[in-house]
Formats: C-alpha cells, sequence, structure tokens
C-alpha cells in the first residue's frame, strides 16, 4: 500500500511533495499555501483464497462486515482504500484554494485504468446530524459497572517458540485504568492522504462508484481540471507507482503447534509486517512479527518511506528481503 499525494504552487507541480511558491524578503522567508493538492491512495489488498470482491455479483454485504463499504462492480466507495476484502482500490481527494468550500473536478486517466477517459471528482454531500436525545431526569446513573471478565495475551516476533518474557497479559477483571491505556499502545502514522473533508472533492463517489478490474494499471498521464484548479495539474505516474502485485500468502501447520507463513518477494515492497488475531475459552490472542512489542494496529495505514525507514532499525517491520515467518 502507499499514496502519491502532488501539490500545486504558484507556478509549477510539485509532484510527490507538499510544496508551495516562497518569496524572499530581506527578514524572512514567506512560504505560501499550495493552489491546489491532489491526493491519492492506492491499495492491492488480498485475502488467500478469495477472489477480487469487484468480480463478485452482490459482494455489498459481505464487504460491510469487513469495513469495505459498496464492493462490488460499479459499487465502489471512498474509503475502501482503507479496507481488508481482496481489490484494487483509490481514493482521490482535490483541493484548491481558490474554492475552499469545495470544487468539482475531472481527472483524466490513462486507457490502461479501465476507466478512462475521466474520473469525476465530487465534494461529498453534507452529513445530517441527529437531534440531541434529552436525558432522563428520572434515571439516575448506576454507582457501580461491572468489569467484564477475559484476558488479552499479546507475543510478538518471528519465532516456532514462545520467547521468554512472554505474553504479555491484561486481566478484565484486574487491570487499572492505566493499564488500559498503555497495553496496546504503538506505533502510527499522522492521518495523511485522500480523507473526506470538508472542501475535499472526491473520487469515488454517488455519481461515479465503478471499480478497478484485476489487471487495471495507473500507470501514464494524469490531468485534473475544474473550477479553482490550475492548468498545469498534470502529472505522470510510473510502473513504480502503480498499483502493487498480489501478496502470494502460504500457510502451513497447524493452530496447536507452529504455523509456518510463507510469500513470494514483491519487486516494489519496502517492508513487510503480519499479525495475527485468535482465541477461545475468553481470552483473546494477539501476535505481531515484530522483534519488539508492538501490536501494529496504527501500521496498517499509509507510511512515508522516512517511517519504513525508522521503524525497520527498530526491528518494527521485516526487511523486504524477508520471505518467511513462523508464527509459535
Amino acid at each position: 500500500m502507499k499514496t502519491y499525494v502532488v501539490s500545486m504552487g504558484a507556478a509549477a507541480l510539485a509532484a510527490m511533495g507538499v510544496g508551495g511558491a516562497a518569496a524572499q524578503t530581506k527578514s524572512q522567508q514567506v512560504v505560501r499555501p499550495p493552489v491546489a493538492q491532489l491526493w491519492m491512495d492506492v491499495a492491492t489488498t488480498t485475502m488467500p483464497g478469495m477472489p477480487d470482491m469487484a468480480s463478485i455479483p452482490g459482494a455489498g454485504a459481505l464487504g460491510g462486515l469487513f469495513g469495505v463499504r459498496g464492493v462490488g462492480e460499479g459499487n465502489n466507495a471512498f474509503g475502501n482504500t482503507r479496507g481488508f476484502l481482496p481489490g484494487r482500490y483509490v481514493d482521490i481527494a482535490l483541493f484548491t484554494q481558490r474554492k475552499p468550500a469545495g470544487t468539482e473536478g475531472l481527472q483524466s486517466v490513462p486507457q490502461v485504468t479501465g476507466l478512462a477517459p475521466t474520473l469525476q471528482l465530487l465534494p461529498p454531500p453534507p452529513v445530517a446530524r441527529p437531534d440531541p436525545t434529552p436525558s432522563d431526569p428520572g434515571r439516575s446513573s448506576p454507582t457501580e459497572i461491572e468489569r467484564p471478565k477475559g484476558r488479552i495475551l499479546f507475543y510478538w516476533g518471528c519465532s516456532e517458540d514462545v520467547r521468554p518474557g512472554q505474553p504479555r497479559v491484561l486481566d478484565f477483571a484486574r487491570a487499572a485504568p492505566q493499564e488500559w491505556t498503555g497495553f496496546m499502545q504503538g506505533r502510527a502514522v499522522s492521518d495523511r492522504g485522500a480523507v473526506s473533508k470538508p472542501g475535499h472533492a472526491l473520487w469515488p463517489n454517488e455519481k461515479d462508484r465503478r471499480s478497478f478490474g484485476r489487471d487495471a494499471s495507473l500507470v501514464g498521464d494524469h490531468s485534473v481540471t475544474g473550477e479553482g484548479v490550475p492548468a498545469s495539474l498534470r502529472f505522470a505516474l510510473s510502473q513504480a507507482s502503480d498499483f502493487m502485485p498480489a501478496i502470494a500468502l502460504a500457510q502451513s501447520g497447524t493452530m496447536s503447534d507452529v504455523v509456518q507463513l510463507s510469500w513470494q518477494p514483491i519487486g516494489n515492497a519496502r517492508a513487510y509486517f503480519l499479525n495475527a488475531i485468535g482465541g477461545g475459552e475468553g481470552d483473546t490472542v494477539f501476535w505481531s512479527s515484530a522483534e519488539v512489542p508492538e501490536f501494529g494496529m496504527g501500521l496498517m495505514d499509509y507510511a512515508s518511506p522516512g517511517n519504513v525507514e525508522q521503524w525497520l532499525k527498530e526491528k518494527v517491520l521485516l526487511a523486504a528481503t524477508v520471505t518467511q515467518c513462523a508464527v509459535p
């Protein structure tokens, strides 16, 4: 998974960066914000044994269970790049300082996308907020809250044996509030990329819900037009910036013993991270492939190259040369 950020300065395109024009004065440098910005989040999501959701008729209900909205042919939805069902997804957001309340746009895309000639970018419809529910003055708050029952057990590291000092255990019945706060804390990336917020024009949307096929590509020339958008908002994506290939993950072994995971290397992958969730009899078990205790929930997002390099040094991520991992 990866994010592309294309920003417009006052005069020229600054590809893959957030930049603006700068004016030098005698006392200080004044940095002007970009005239327009375009974000593209691109995801290839796979699940062993399951086909792309875009190829499954009536897959929308199933997608909703996994956090992927509107999956299925012609029924795509913004936000699917952050879901977990198979397919190739792109989320696009456009913003221009010249129309900060939002503008409509058209993004010209190459024929290899399968969605040429253009994608229509639209501001999201306003969200209706429910009326506040008045409190019931005759109902008092409970003085005691029954503690939940169960435990979370956390393991980490690629190993056939459980390592010393593991697992970390959080017992719901005994944990103090500060233990809840610290138990699952981990690394995360700041919110970035294509997001739905006031002033952004989005794709996909209610008028254009088309899906990318399994052989679709983004390679080629792109351009964006719309009221308030500079005419120079044009860029080209190379193969290095295309959809990543589907990961081929193989699994062997039993849950009561050791599970061996292996995969074919992906040429443009910078690193790998794996996690697993299981449990039974009141226990929930988490495992991650990190060499240090890192849940990794915050890593399942779009990370910068700097993030990746730092987490490789900290042994949170597996190197791009790694192709197997054992789950104890």
